[in-house]
This record gives structure tokens, C-alpha cells and sequence, in this order.
């Protein structure tokens, strides 16, 4: 489906699936989320993201819930990860796993041949 087709679902007000909680997936597969397992365990956010896939949603959401530099700012900027990156970087690793996290979104549809499923990006509260 691309994104005409979806908003003329909407205007039609048909029914479009949307994946459930990455964050409440990872957990009931026993781990924690805080971490978001883009850099330590790739594989599970794409498996949860083909799971959904096969189970018919028509869009994805990425895993950066708390991927925002703000997030970051307010949650990570302790003084010990200051002294040891640096403001730049830690904000920097905000963008990078955030790409990272689209990227498996998209290399979870590629990989069923379901390009048609759209991805959409999960933002935290601002």
C-alpha cells in the first residue's frame, strides 16, 4: 500500500492495521527495553517487525520511542556519559539509531517481499 492508498483508506474510513508496542514485544520475549537492542540485538527488532508483518498490519512503527535528541538530552546526558562522548556525540548516536531503526523496519518488509507495508516513525512525548 503506499501512501495515497492510505489516506484515501482513511477518507473512506476503512480499517488499516497497525503494528502493536515494539517496547512491550521486546519485553515479553525477555528483554529490556531500555536499550532498544538496535546496536546489541539487530535481529530481534527485525523479527518483531516481520512477526507483525505476517500477523497483517499495513504499517510498521520504527523502535525510536526515545530516540529523540531531547530524549536523549533529558535521559542520557549524565555527567559520566558527558565526560566520556561529549555532548555532540551523545546526541549524534540519537540520529544514527534512529536511521538504524527505519532501516530494519525496511529491511523487515523487504525481506517478505511486503514493500508495500509502510512504515511509520514512533516519536516520544514532547
Amino acid at each position: 500500500m503506499g501512501y495515497t492508498e492510505l489516506k484515501n483508506r482513511i477518507d473512506d474510513r476503512q480499517i488499516i492495521f497497525l503494528d502493536g508496542g515494539i517496547g512491550t514485544e521486546i519485553l515479553r520475549r525477555g528483554y529490556t527495553w531500555a536499550s532498544h537492542q538496535l546496536k546489541t540485538e539487530p535481529e530481534l527488532n527485525l523479527e518483531i517487525h516481520q512477526d507483525y508483518i505476517n500477523a497483517g498490519a499495513d504499517v510498521i512503527t520504527t523502535n525510536t520511542f526515545q530516540l529523540s535528541k531531547r530524549s536523549f538530552r533529558n535521559h542520557f546526558a549524565s555527567d559520566d556519559h558527558l565526560k566520556a562522548l561529549g555532548v555532540k556525540e551523545l546526541l549524534g548516536r540519537a540520529g544514527k539509531l534512529i536511521h538504524e531503526s527505519v532501516s530494519l523496519a525496511d529491511k523487515a518488509r523487504r525481506s517478505l517481499g511486503r514493500e508495500d507495508t509502510l512504515i511509520a516513525a514512533s516519536i516520544t512525548t514532547l
